[in-house]
């Protein structure tokens, strides 16, 4: 339906796009229709409050109540799971849905105002909500703005939500978002559109958007009726007696509350100052525990270095009575840094063999073991040498794969090994 020029402007949207600013009037009050479009472009160079000033000097003034669209708001559809949504008070929606946002925004969940617009969603497991996440800072810049052009801030939101509704799937969403152009505006009946899609959309937006008003503080409540109180009551004070006594009772009443209050404020105090040291000792604690597992730690591989260098030489005994086979022990070297085996083999191979058998069963006792040098000798047996060498490292087993045996093994080894 057509209306007039001269007809009251009810709604105006300043819109903001990378290409193109505009402005729509709009008139009516239940039912919105568009009253009149302007455009132009720009190139891009002034910040979003310059050419929202533009915008608004296309049209006549005063300004309408004031939504403002714009391009680079960060949007996206983002998913709650439905059985917490469900539950869910709006403001912790917006709440958990900023949070979410922060991660791929970048923008402060708790510097920034939300916008959320529930979606139907594809299945029951999660809802979807076309999501837009501005800095405070904006929202306060833009909210100066529309003070400044005597008007009153509607809401913020992103061109391409406008004709969004609830029955709009998240599929549905997501194309708009994503096929969303400057382009889509390049003609009038394009714009017009967009203008059409906006007059049914307002309230569902701005229920979906709803900017942040500072709340009253209860002291200052207190305060105002207090003096409210006391303005009627000396208003009385000529006519009653009684009234000054009131007046009296109230101000004790008063101070009685000063009282209380500066008495919650010391045990507030007092409890925060516990709760700190609460936190320091268990901080301490938490340092002594782990001092504590350092030095078991260290006690732990000091003891069995100790049991290690005990039963390191019985072990080699065994190991060498043991695993010899064909292979002739005539002599053991030892000095510091290592210990040596000299013996016959009947081949090569025995002495390889004998070698890698030490390796396998003295590695756990702390012993390196070298291959086996081998020279053939003029009575056709295999003279070879095997070095052993012990390591400071703790071997890192919880059970022994080898028993260790008695010392008379041990002698009997040595007897056996020197003819």
């Amino acid at each position: 339906m057509a209306h007039s020029i001269f007809s009251r402007t009810s709604h105006t949207l300043l819109l903001v796009t990378r290409s193109y600013f505009a402005r729509i009037d709009l008139t009516g009050r239940r039912k919105l229709s568009v009253k009149r479009i302007w455009s132009e472009q720009h190139c891009n160079v002034d910040s979003l409050t310059t050419l929202l000033a533009h915008a608004a000097d296309l049209g006549p003034k005063p300004l309408g109540r004031l939504t403002v669209l714009h391009s680079e708001f960060w949007t996206e559809i983002l998913q709650l799971p439905a059985d917490v949504a469900s539950i869910a008070t709006s403001q912790e929606i917006r709440n958990a849905l900023a949070i979410e946002a922060e991660i791929e925004s970048g923008i402060s969940a708790f510097e920034s105002h939300v916008t959320c617009l529930p979606l139907k969603g594809l299945d029951t497991i999660s809802l979807p909500f076309c999501t837009t996440l501005i800095e405070r800072s904006r929202v306060e810049e833009l909210g100066r703005f529309a003070k400044k052009h005597r008007a009153k801030l509607h809401c913020l939101v992103h061109p391409a939500t406008i004709g969004l509704t609830n029955d709009t799937t998240s599929r549905e969403a997501a194309v708009e978002l994503n096929r969303w152009t400057d382009d889509a505006l390049e003609t009038a009946a394009s714009l017009e559109r967009l203008a059409q899609n906006a007059s049914g959309s307002l309230d569902l937006l701005q229920r979906s958007s709803p900017l942040l008003v500072s709340e009253s503080k209860r002291s200052k409540q207190l305060a105002m009726t207090v003096g409210l109180a006391v303005l009627s009551l000396s208003s009385c004070i000529s006519w009653n007696l009684h009234t000054r006594q009131q007046i009296l009772a109230i101000n004790g009443t008063i101070e009685s509350l000063e009282q209380l209050e500066k008495q919650q404020g010391r045990r507030t105090t007092e409890i925060k100052n516990a709760e700190s040291k609460l936190v320091t000792l268990a901080q301490d604690t938490q340092s002594a525990n782990a001092t504590r597992r350092s030095i078991e730690t260290q006690l732990q591989s000091a003891t069995e270095m100790e049991r290690l260098q005990n039963c390191r030489w019985t072990e080699l005994l065994s190991a060498i009575s043991k695993h010899a086979a064909d292979c002739w022990v005539q002599e053991i070297q030892s000095d510091v840094q290592k210990t040596t085996i000299y013996g016959l083999a009947v081949s090569n191979a025995e002495a390889n063999e004998f070698a890698s058998s030490l390796e396998q069963t003295l590695k756990i006792a702390g012993w390196v073991v070298s291959p086996a040098a081998t020279k053939l000798t003029d009575s056709d047996l295999y003279q070879f040498s095997i070095v052993v060498k012990p390591t400071n490292a703790v071997p890192k087993t919880n059970t022994r794969s080898n028993e260790i045996v008695s010392n008379d093994a041990s002698i009997t080894l040595v007897k056996e090994s020197f003819p």
